[in-house]
């Protein structure tokens, strides 16, 4: 798997507050992507690894309660893993903290979403989180303004998968 480190402020391992461990999905239909908002943040579909679980399990986990929809190891290939450095990175508890986010990204088929299926939880619920269907080509009109602090962080993310899945392609 390809690796790409942003570490625009050049923080040290030592700067470092926090590691967070993420999957995400690029799910592809036709010349569109699903994307997820989630308190008034677009971002992938996706989530944390738990405790036991491989990246694709948790992958596979995340999306079913996300989207409803079953997916298998096979249906989601290998990206790139984003290693982003993040300053001052506004959590949604309120606090700033430098974090290391290590984001292992994969490619797949939309499915669909089965809305009886999913499990969202009272937070997602609580912050409307929806999902929908963009053109892959104009990301940069469906990517969340700059009034969310948090926006830039995921908004890089989203823009850096596209980067990687066209060069894949090609």
């Amino acid at each position: 798997m390809e690796k790409i480190i942003i570490n625009e402020e050049t923080l040290r391992e030592e700067q470092v507050d926090k590691i967070n461990i993420k999957v995400r999905a690029l799910l592809i239909l036709k010349k569109q992507i699903l994307v997820s908002n989630y308190g008034g943040v677009v971002m992938l579909p996706g989530g944390k690894v738990d405790k036991g679980e491989s990246n694709k399990q948790g992958l596979i986990r995340e999306l079913h309660e996300e989207t409803g929809i079953m997916y298998n190891e096979d249906e989601l290939k290998d990206l790139f893993l984003l290693d982003y450095y993040q300053s001052n990175y506004p959590t949604r508890e309120n606090t700033i903290l430098n974090r290391l986010c290590k984001t292992y990204f994969y490619y797949g088929t939309f499915k669909g979403i089965d809305d009886i299926n999913k499990k969202m939880t009272e937070k997602e619920k609580k912050d409307n989180f929806f999902l929908r269907l963009v053109d892959i080509d104009d990301i940069n009109n469906n990517l969340c303004d700059e009034s969310n602090p948090r926006s830039e962080f995921f908004n890089r993310e989203i823009t850096e998968a596209i980067k990687v899945y066209k060069k894949l392609l090609r």
